[in-house]
């Protein structure tokens, strides 16, 4: 009877020790969410980094771009750059985003009559908002 007694002693501090033998289990993190880590309205878009960000741009610029970065970009996904002047849209583009993180830009062309206020939407493929960059177009 005393073995017995021992026998269990062991196996029950062996337990508590974390020497049973079995390989640790571990909880599965939560799944990484697509996170926007950039939005910038700028004049251009050189070696894939924005270029002269402002909120005022001159018309004779010609045509203004907004970059995005995001990281992490767990699955492959598109985003829309959603371009409004004046409240009203003006343009829609879509964007592929790849994994593990990625930055993308889209533009638009400046035309005579285009002065006045601007904003560019950023939504995920749900149609959620991400960001909104609003600037304004001068002559």
């Amino acid at each position: 009877m005393p073995i017995r007694i021992l026998a269990c002693f062991i196996l029950v501090a062996a337990l508590l020790a974390g020497v049973s033998g079995a390989e640790p289990v571990e909880t599965p993190a939560a799944p990484a969410r697509l996170t926007l880590v950039q939005a910038i309205v700028c004049e251009q878009v050189e070696n894939l980094a924005p270029k002269n960000p402002a909120v005022v741009f001159p018309l004779e610029l010609g045509e203004v771009a907004c970059f995005t970065a995001f990281d992490p970009v767990p699955e492959e996904t598109v985003i829309y750059h959603q371009w409004f002047f004046r409240d009203q849209p003006s343009a829609r583009v879509r964007l592929r985003l790849k994994p593990p993180r990625w930055s993308s830009f889209s533009r638009i062309q400046l035309r005579p009559g285009d002065a006045g206020p601007w904003r560019v939407e950023v939504t995920d493929a749900d149609g959620k908002l991400l960001a909104r960059q609003r600037f304004s177009v001068v002559e």
